[in-house]
């Protein structure tokens, strides 16, 4: 996130007004074990970044992460506003196997 974050930096120092961010921007994206920990909650360190720079830099930031909720999980893509609000989407089909989460087949 540090290195997302760093990017969100840059981008407005260069004048940009939005700012988004890869899908998955918290973790990577493979068939690897290590996904079976990389969800977030839904209102974490990752949402938190995403407004705070949203809100200092008065522009709009967006990035998808594997959030989890209610025992599940999804990608899901969080806007950002300026003003300290924001708009979230998550994708109707589960991309990959972001919504495994370790079950048995």
């Amino acid at each position: 996130m540090a290195r997302a974050a760093a990017l969100v930096e840059e981008a407005f120092s260069r004048g940009s007004q939005w700012v988004i961010l890869p899908e998955f921007f918290t973790s990577m994206v493979a068939f690897h074990p290590a996904l079976l920990t990389a969800s977030l909650p839904l209102e974490g360190p990752a949402m938190e970044m995403l407004c705070r720079q949203a809100k200092k830099h008065g522009g709009y930031v967006g990035g998808s992460f594997i959030a989890s909720r209610a025992g599940d999980r999804y990608n899901t893509f969080i806007l950002a506003y300026p003003e300290g609000g924001y708009a979230l989407h998550d994708k109707d089909q589960p991309t990959m196997w972001e919504n495994w989460g370790g079950r048995s087949a």
